[in-house]
């Protein structure tokens, strides 16, 4: 997991190339004026869905995991919490759609950090990680985000051994 800003970007110097062509796209590209849709960057390889939804509370949530993509979460309008746990401290998955949609799913987990994702903030998501998007901070409120989808397979086998 990484956590950082768009304005920062000599924080970045040490992340695979796949994700930084990914925050310089969120960093350049007017997200305001996008409607909720999906963009593919570099075709399905790297695409961000933008989405507006409502935040969530505990119960309505589960910890999530991915095991061909990279996530970045970043926040356009409105602000989440993100639950976070390495995924092998997750527990028992609950739901398994890894096969049909790159998604597991585990309960919520009480060992979880939580991460406050806003104004230019973002969060970066490997498949070793579990995370718990979308929560709210005290109320259900509106969020319009960006997730960029980075595939595994642009990563080069040295990018690999550094996440």
């Amino acid at each position: 997991m990484f956590k950082g800003t768009l304005a920062d970007e000599a924080s970045w110097q040490g992340l695979p190339q796949p994700i930084k062509r990914a925050l310089q796209f969120l960093k350049y590209t007017n997200l305001q004026s996008l409607a909720e849709r999906e963009i593919e960057i570099e075709g399905r390889d790297l695409f961000v869905q933008i989405q507006h939804r409502y935040t969530l509370t505990e119960h309505d949530s589960k910890m999530e995991a991915h095991d061909q993509y990279i996530d970045i979460h970043h926040v356009i309008e409105g602000s989440e919490s993100i639950g976070y746990i390495p995924r092998s401290q997750a527990g028992q998955m609950i739901i398994d759609e890894l096969q049909e949609k790159d998604i597991c799913f585990f309960p919520p987990s009480p060992d979880r950090t939580l991460l406050v994702n806003k104004d230019s903030s973002f969060m970066v998501f490997y498949p070793c990680d579990a995370h718990q998007p979308c929560l709210a901070f005290v109320a259900i409120h509106p969020l319009k985000k960006a997730v960029v989808k980075i595939s595994m397979n642009l990563l080069s086998e040295e990018e690999r051994k550094t996440i």
